[in-house]
Order: structure tokens, then C-alpha cells, then sequence
């Protein structure tokens, strides 16, 4: 079986919705398309196109860095990067692995603590992703989809552990894309070093979960046998999944109970959001404009260096602006 036709770790959070990227809708259209080439065309469905974000960018662009940056922390050394693996029983689950960690006999004396043999798996999230979506370095509190990647890895390789390293990047990487230089032109290494000397990079660690793989395997087996056998869409999770697979729509429907009650909560709501809307514009002008009458008074610090920085009574940022980012602290 070719490894694009399958459920792989990536897309099993996705089919199980706990995506933050990918809908079920969409996997299914990807491997469908993948399946039988041309068969969104044929059905006038739209297919999905991949794309190749930020996020994405700056993962693969730290990865040799964050795998030097484990074996520093932990004495341990990665292997095996990116083999693929598939499940014994259920060949359509799948999945590409960014290494598992082992001891290294010239390296005993480095050792510090963590036992050996485990999947390796390197992430990297800006800090403010980090700080609401990972709990306690050391833990398994880490984002669903994650977990759901790195049990689905346990699936089909037989490990029973794993270490999650994380890069926590000081800005989100959409604006890092934007504003920093080129990925092309900077040595991420020393940048990760740097990071880490922070306190920047992280160690989680996740063991196997029977009761949660067994779900993930009965999950994955419905999708396969239903949706990509049976060639019929998941439920939509989104208003664009019904675009995909909806895409000229024909023909009128009298309304039941249920649509005719959606339809006034639709329009209710319309018409408050309007109104936030309106509101929260007014707001920002007049608090931009009220920035400018005290300008006058200001004074320079290195934290305002080419911005404003708004303070309350008690010292706290309450909001900044820098002629193209306003902000407003949470909870100001």
C-alpha cells in the first residue's frame, strides 16, 4: 500500500477531530483523491489544498537543532529518523516517526535519569501557545492533537513511552515569518542554544494508554470501512467542509422546526456581532486617540522602544500600539 493512501499519526487527531489544522472532511478528501485519482472531480467535490504554514516552516527548520538540544539534556541519543512504520493487524494505519531515543554506551557517564528506549518526537510552539495549551515540563499535559499523534505512533511501533521535546519560540510564527529574517539566512542551532539557556526548551513525556489506543484503533477502523470503503463524507465539523463537499447546491427545501429556529438564532446573533463589531472599533480609536493626547507625557523606556505602552494604576502593560499592531492585554 503505497504510505499517502493510509491514516497516519498526522491525520489520526484530524479523523478523531481534534485537529487544529485538518477536518475529518478533509482527510477523507485527501485519501479518497489519493485512492482513486480524479475522484473529486468526479463527484464535483472540492479538494482540499495542503498548505505549508508558519508553523510548519519553522518545525522543520529547528528540528536537527532540537534533536541536539534532547540528547544534551537528557545523555540519550536519537535514531532512526523519520522510518516508517505501519500497524501489523490494520496495514491502512500508518505512520513516519521523528526518531526514538536510546542509550549510547559512550555516553553513560551523561546519563540523567531518563530511562531508554522511547519514541523522540520534537515540536516547537510560540510562548503564548505554549503557556494555554502544555502544562508541567515533565508531565504527559500536552495539546490533544499531540497526544493523539504520539499514541498513534505507540500503536504501530510497540513502544511504550515517549519524550515530547518542545522549542518555545518568543513570538508567534506567523509574525516571526513576517518580521524576522529569512529562515534561510540564520543559524537556528545557536538560536535554540540561546533559547534553551532561557529556559526555553521543555521535555514532556507521555507512556502508553490501552484504553485510549483501543478507541483510537476502533475510531480508525469506522472511518476506513465507512467513509473510504464505503466512499461516503464524514459529518461535517465545519461550514467549509460542506463547501467541499457541497459545492453547487439545487433546489428548494421547506424549512422543519428545527431550521426555522436556527435561522432567527442566525439572524439574532448576526445582528449583535454587528453591533460588537461596530463597538470594539470605537473602542480601539478612542483608546489609540486618548494614547496620542498623553503622549506629550512619556517617557522612554527600553520595553517602548517604538511603541506606546499603555500602564494602569498599578504599573501593569493594560495595552500598546506601534502604528500597525494594537493590543490589548487580557484581562486588562
Amino acid at each position: 500500500m503505497p504510505e499517502s493512501i493510509n491514516i497516519s499519526a498526522s491525520r489520526g487527531a484530524a479523523i478523531l477531530g481534534l485537529s487544529k489544522y485538518r477536518t475529518p472532511v478533509e482527510v477523507w478528501l485527501e485519501i479518497m483523491e489519493q485512492h482513486k485519482p480524479g475522484f473529486c472531480e468526479s463527484n464535483g467535490f472540492v479538494k482540499p489544498e495542503r498548505q505549508y504554514n508558519a508553523a510548519m516552516q519553522y518545525g522543520h527548520a529547528f528540528e536537527d537543532a532540537i534533536v541536539g538540544l534532547y540528547e544534551s539534556e537528557t545523555g540519550l541519543v536519537v535514531h532512526d529518523r523519520e522510518i516508517f512504520y505501519q500497524h501489523v493487524d490494520y496495514i491502512y494505519i500508518t505512520t513516519h516517526i521523528d526518531g526514538y531515543a536510546g542509550r549510547n554506551d559512550t555516553l553513560d557517564a551523561l546519563h540523567t535519569g531518563f530511562s531508554d528506549n522511547r519514541l523522540y518526537e520534537a515540536k516547537t510552539a510560540n510562548i503564548r501557545a505554549w503557556r494555554e495549551s502544555w502544562g508541567e515540563p515533565g508531565t504527559d499535559e500536552i495539546p490533544a492533537d499531540y497526544m493523539v499523534q504520539v499514541l498513534h505512533q505507540m500503536i504501530c511501533t510497540g513502544y511504550e513511552e515517549a519524550d515530547i521535546a518542545v522549542l518555545i519560540l518568543p513570538e508567534n510564527q506567523d509574525w516571526l515569518a513576517e518580521n524576522a529574517r529569512d529562515m534561510s539566512q540564520i543559524d537556528p542551532g545557536s538560536i535554540a542554544r540561546a533559547l534553551a539557556d532561557l529556559g526555553f526548551f521543555k521535555i514532556y513525556t507521555v507512556k502508553k494508554n490501552e484504553r485510549l489506543q483501543s478507541r483510537m484503533i476502533e475510531a480508525y477502523r469506522e472511518f476506513w470501512e465507512t467513509n473510504i470503503l464505503g466512499e461516503n463524507p464524514p459529518e461535517p465539523q465545519k461550514y467549509d467542509d460542506i463547501r467541499r463537499i457541497v459545492p453547487a447546491p439545487s433546489g428548494t427545501i421547506l424549512a422543519n422546526e428545527t431550521l426555522e429556529a436556527l435561522c432567527g438564532e442566525y439572524s439574532q446573533t448576526n445582528a449583535a456581532l454587528k453591533a460588537a463589531t461596530d463597538r470594539k472599533s470605537e473602542l480601539k480609536k478612542m483608546i489609540v486617540n486618548g494614547m496620542r493626547k498623553l503622549s506629550a507625557d512619556a517617557h522612554e523606556e527600553p520595553e517602548s522602544v517604538g511603541k506606546w505602552r499603555l500602564l494602569n494604576s498599578r504599573g501593569r502593560q493594560i495595552a500598546s500600539y506601534s502604528g500597525d499592531r494594537f493590543n490589548v492585554s487580557k484581562g486588562a
